[in-house]
């Protein structure tokens, strides 16, 4: 089963749930029990959606995709060095010139959001 499809699965069983637990033919307890399962089964849901998010945030995309950046900025790039060793760099994309300012770049995503002190944890 992919992602989507136990999202999907999710949210189903909940709106199944959801009708029962609607329903006066079925006993209080029955339709308590299907109360709580169907609260369970959306927040599953929510949880898969965010793990989903989650992913496609870390993807790398390949510029062959044709999926460039969308504007002007700083990206973590995957590159070759003047070794050939794949690195991970950062580079400036310039939207007008479709490009990055560095060669050889395979793949890109954006930087990760900068820290912030209402993250902060009693580990800190």
């Amino acid at each position: 089963m992919i992602l989507d499809e136990a999202i999907a699965h999710a949210r189903k069983v909940a709106k199944e749930k959801r009708a029962i637990m609607n329903n006066n033919a079925y006993s209080d307890v029955v339709r308590d029990n299907c109360k709580y399962c169907a609260k369970e089964h959306e927040q599953l849901a929510d949880w898969l959606e965010e793990l989903k998010a989650m992913r496609e945030a870390d993807r790398w995309i390949s510029i062959t995709e044709e999926d460039l950046p969308k504007e002007n900025g700083f990206y973590l790039v995957t590159r070759l060095d003047r070794r050939g060793e794949r690195i991970v760099d950062m580079a400036y994309y310039l939207k007008s010139a479709k490009e990055f300012e560095c060669h050889n770049v395979s793949h890109w995503k954006p930087l990760p959001e900068p820290y912030k002190e209402s993250e902060a944890t009693n580990e800190d």
